[in-house]
């Protein structure tokens, strides 16, 4: 399992030496990190190179290094994760630390599901195997001395013979038809998706003839220890497809957490701005009650910056609570570090936001380790002004804390 741990600051900069230079960028999925932007290089000295972490977290395994994207607010990745849905991940083809069995096993039972949609959708893997089989009529090799053993219990007209069938029980197709046999009891541990679950089930099908007591019954760590030991001598996309049905069949996954000393064939990536901004404004929905917290998406609901120019220039800002007799307040997310204040163009973004909709409150919310808050007080535009940092552990105690404040919800 790796030893070397380079952790790069979320939108941050790591500074590293030429040895450890050499090692990472002796690796392609190295320089897959760059192209796909979530990594980028500078050249700072001969002896020293600067790695800069995009907006994106997660970690990956080179052999014996491990490259993490670190969380730029701290317990912020953790914290998150419960508001993260399936399609908030970026799941790609690197492996990653392994981990016990967790929520994110459903990412893994997906990818497996696609990779094997494909697989036969090219025709199953097929060998020759000998039958047996016995009949008045050869259709194979004569199998002289079971013959002589027909015709000594009285059947004269009856011969033994061994007959070559196409037959799909190969090594590669029983560990599948293990592993989505598998998929149903993983089911009965963590949630998977109704799609996901009818696909496992659609696809099973397909391998019933590569199915005995022992695919059915047998113990799993067989049929994982057997990926594993095919998985060397496969080609590329054998590799990949084996490598996680041997990971739905160990019951692994590559959850945030202390990991095993086993690698996943997948590594997922997480926006936390993203996240961020998904999480308050799930988090205010629940807290206001007798209204609405959305973020205007079209023509019709954002605000109007000017009143002749109003098509080209639009409000849109990233909270806007309203109940039924108009607009409370609005509200930008800012994934910054927390220094007691806000530059000037995010206020003044802000102030733009509240005018265009006439909001008597405006506020900007911040991650951060605890709670705080600023009162700007009343700006030009008439909108009483708050900068908030919310501790991103206790989301929901904060945030009702910072409704209290201005005044939208009683105590």
């Amino acid at each position: 399992m790796p030893h070397s741990h380079v952790i790069i600051p979320e939108r941050g900069t790591r500074d590293i030496d030429r040895d450890t230079w050499d090692v990472l960028s002796a690796h392609a999925d190295f320089w897959r990190l760059i192209e796909q932007k979530f990594l980028s290089v500078t050249h700072i000295s001969p002896h020293k190179m600067r790695l800069i972490g995009s907006c994106f977290v997660g970690r990956i395994v080179l052999d014996d290094s491990v490259i993490e994207i670190g969380e730029k607010v701290p317990g912020s990745l953790a914290a998150l994760l419960e508001y993260a849905t399936f399609n908030a991940f970026r799941v790609e083809k690197y492996e990653a630390p392994a981990s016990e069995i967790g929520p994110l096993l459903a990412l893994l039972v997906r990818q497996f599901l696609a990779v094997l949609q494909r697989y036969v959708s090219h025709g199953r893997q097929f060998m020759y195997e000998t039958k047996k089989m016995r009949g008045s009529l050869v259709g194979g090799r004569l199998d002289i001395t079971r013959t002589v053993g027909l015709r000594a219990r009285g059947l004269q007209h009856v011969l033994a013979f061994d007959r070559p069938v196409l037959s799909p029980r190969t090594p590669k197709n029983r560990i599948i038809a293990a592993a989505v046999s598998e998929v149903e009891r993983v089911s009965e541990i963590i949630p998977l998706h109704s799609s996901d679950l009818a696909m496992a089930r659609g696809l099973s099908l397909l391998f019933e003839d590569c199915k005995d007591a022992e695919v059915l019954f047998g113990d799993r760590d067989i049929f994982v220890r057997a990926g594993r030991a095919l998985v060397s001598s496969r080609d590329e996309a054998d590799r990949d497809l084996i490598a996680l049905a041997s990971v739905v069949l160990a019951h692994q996954s590559f959850d945030y957490g202390v990991p095993l000393k086993t690698v996943s064939p997948r590594a997922w990536f997480l926006n936390l701005e993203n996240l961020f901004e998904v999480a308050v404004r799930q988090v205010l929905a629940d807290l206001f009650t007798g209204g609405t917290v959305t973020k205007p998406a079209d023509a019709e609901t954002q605000g109007r910056v000017f009143e002749k120019e109003y098509e080209e220039y639009k409000a849109s800002p990233d909270l806007l609570l309203s109940r039924p007799d108009g607009v409370k307040a609005v509200g930008d997310v800012k994934y910054k570090i927390w220094n007691e204040a806000a530059s000037a163009p995010d206020v003044y973004q802000l102030l733009v936001h509240a005018a265009a909709y006439h909001a008597p409150v405006a506020f900007l919310v911040f991650p951060n380790d605890t709670f705080a808050v600023r009162d700007l007080g009343v700006s030009a535009t008439g909108s009483r002004t708050w900068l908030f940092a919310v501790d991103v552990r206790q989301l929901e105690h904060d945030l009702r804390s910072a409704l209290i404040r201005m005044g939208i919800i009683d105590v």
